[in-house]
């Protein structure tokens, strides 16, 4: 967060024309990140950062009840797992 001089992780919440949006993503731009998959994290992946989304960690999706929600990912997944045991 020092690249940005910000102080909290809400001060993340950029929108695609803010010139810190642009900052971070130019910093980002072709990074190479290991991506651990499968059980366990037995399988590993270098992935490169080609570029950031807005808000990339909202999901939008439709209850059973036909109400649309937007909630964060750690949400949904929390929503899913519990609902379907």
């Amino acid at each position: 967060m020092g690249l940005l001089n910000l102080r909290t992780p809400r001060e993340l919440v950029l929108d695609r024309q803010d010139p810190k949006f642009k900052k971070l993503e130019k910093f980002l731009n072709k990074l190479r990140v290991d991506v651990r998959t499968g059980p366990g994290g037995q399988r590993s992946r270098v992935k490169t950062i080609r570029g950031l989304e807005p808000m990339a960690g909202e999901f939008e999706f439709t209850n059973s009840e036909g109400r649309t929600m937007r909630v964060g990912v750690r949400t949904f997944f929390f929503f899913f797992l519990t609902s379907s045991l």
